[in-house]
């Protein structure tokens, strides 16, 4: 009977040891975890912070990239229209050079035909009958009063066949797109013997004009195409109609030279 109970009392002393055991294991092993889990989250955390500042990061560089794009851009853009603006300012310098070259030119063959206008016309020029002046680029010859025309007449007489016999060459052989003959007259009315031929000083005007037109293509050769005329009867007066000295100056033929239009193409 007591071996039995003896027994028995060591058999509960090794289950409760045996409990007491495991209950341990199983806190220190709880506790392990636990750390395990604290770590881990700490970790974790950690982890989670260094991906949401990679996050930012990565925004940030999409960001400067996006900006650093747009720069780009810009500057592209920049750099064309300063391309396209220097190109247009480059060939409106060389248009303009042209044009200077042209005038230059054009100037030289006005001052050259005046020259040769001068030695040909050397008296009429000295006693004033006939004037020669230089007007933006064209070359103006006034014949004045009676070097041309009788009083009322639209009939060159001999003095003024010589005198533009003598200038036609400069004439014909001038680079001109037109040359324009102009008829003035003074004020005074049409007397009554011409009233049939002439009604005004409109009708006087234009008929020398057109017979020294007619004198240049016939006689002197110039060509056809580039002579003009026109009559302006008394309306551009150049000096007061109120005295003979003045009437005398009004009573005009003048003649125009007008060289070929000023113009220059944009360079290829």
């Amino acid at each position: 009977m007591r071996r039995r109970s003896a027994w028995m009392l060591v058999v509960v002393l090794t289950v409760c040891l045996a409990a007491c055991v495991s209950r341990s294991r199983y806190r220190e092993v709880q506790a392990g975890a636990d750390a395990q889990r604290r770590q881990f989250d700490t970790e974790r955390q950690g982890l989670l912070a260094q991906l949401e500042a990679l996050r930012e990061e990565n925004t940030g560089l999409r960001g400067a990239a996006e900006l650093a794009e747009e720069r780009r851009a810009k500057v592209e853009q920049i750099n064309a229209t300063m391309h396209a603006r220097l190109t247009a300012l480059e060939l409106e310098v060389e248009k303009r050079e042209a044009i200077i070259q042209t005038q230059e030119t054009v100037i030289s063959r006005i001052q050259a035909t005046r020259g040769q206008i001068e030695s040909q016309l050397r008296e009429e020029i000295a006693s004033r009958d006939i004037q020669l002046e230089e007007l933006e680029g064209r070359l103006k010859v006034t014949f004045v009063d009676k070097i041309l025309f009788g009083t009322g007449s639209d009939v060159i007489n001999p003095q003024g066949q010589q005198a533009l016999l003598k200038i036609g060459p400069s004439f014909r052989d001038a680079q001109t797109n037109h040359i324009l003959v102009e008829g003035h007259t003074d004020d005074m009315p049409i007397g009554p013997a011409l009233a049939s031929r002439f009604p005004s000083n409109w009708e006087l005007s234009a008929a020398r004009a057109i017979s020294v037109v007619r004198f240049l293509e016939e006689r002197a050769g110039v060509p056809p195409e580039k002579l003009v005329a026109c009559g302006l009867s008394h309306h551009r007066p150049v000096a007061p109609n109120d005295s003979e000295s003045g009437r005398r100056l009004n009573r005009r033929i003048e003649i125009i030279l007008t060289p070929p239009e000023i113009s220059a193409k944009a360079p290829h």
